[in-house]
């Protein structure tokens, strides 16, 4: 499935485009909004692949909307629909890295091969993009183990929404995000506790847990022993 986001305030303008996207031989999952303040708060709470859009809104218009997304999304393919023919607008939104702008009232040809391309590129891209993603997250986990790494910082790292981030990373991985990181710290740790002489506070905090007592708990609940244990019996081994 591609989500996808549609927003325009005419209702019927909103059918029209749902129609002609379904049309289409894609799966697609698609939402619609009719302004762009709401609009941008779902953009930030959920991953879309492409926002097609109308310039005149209430509340928030097309070009600010984009312009707002630009902030925190460079990754979202944008198509704009619009009934001003308006140089204006279109100098702006190619500063926003818009792919197309169509005119009002839409022809259905020009539109659906406008979007067939897009959402081939999308497909064609996507698992490459995903592979890069993972790639980058598992980077920074595996070289910044010891900071407070939460779910929205990396998300934020890589240009996504938290929940999709967390889906990407569990579906490519096979193991949610926070449990690999975990898992990735205890291996540090067991790495000290066996080859160094550093007392288990500083290892725990060392490892990325600030909380000692969360640490023997985890450490114990996955390996069945404490990491006092564990050293002993690395030593006697």
């Amino acid at each position: 499935m591609i989500p996808l986001l549609i927003v325009d305030d005419n209702k019927l303008e909103r059918q029209g485009i749902r129609f002609l996207l379904e049309k289409l031989e894609y799966s697609l999952e698609i939402t619609e909004y009719t302004n762009g303040v709401d609009a941008l708060e779902k953009i930030k709470e959920q991953h879309f692949e492409l926002l097609i859009t109308d310039i005149k809104m209430p509340l928030m218009n097309g070009v600010d909307l984009i312009t707002h997304i630009r902030g925190f999304n460079q990754e979202l393919q944008v198509i704009v629909l619009s009934g001003y023919d308006d140089f204006n607008y279109a100098r702006e939104l190619l500063k926003a890295n818009v792919l197309d702008y169509l005119l009002k009232p839409i022809n259905p040809t020009e539109f659906q091969t406008c979007v067939t391309q897009i959402l081939t590129q999308i497909m064609t891209k996507k698992p490459a993009t995903n592979d890069k993603i993972i790639d980058k997250v598992l980077s920074i986990m595996h070289h910044e183990f010891d900071r407070d790494l939460t779910l929205e910082d990396l998300a934020t790292r890589v240009f996504l929404s938290p929940n999709y981030l967390s889906i990407l990373f569990k579906k490519e991985m096979k193991i949610g995000i926070n449990k690999y990181l975990n898992n990735f710290r205890l291996e540090k740790a067991c790495s000290l506790l066996s080859d160094s002489n550093m007392k288990v506070i500083n290892i725990s905090k060392y490892v990325g847990f600030d909380n000692p007592s969360y640490f023997n708990r985890l450490f114990k609940s996955t390996y069945g022993l404490t990491p006092s244990s564990y050293r002993e019996e690395k030593l006697d081994a």
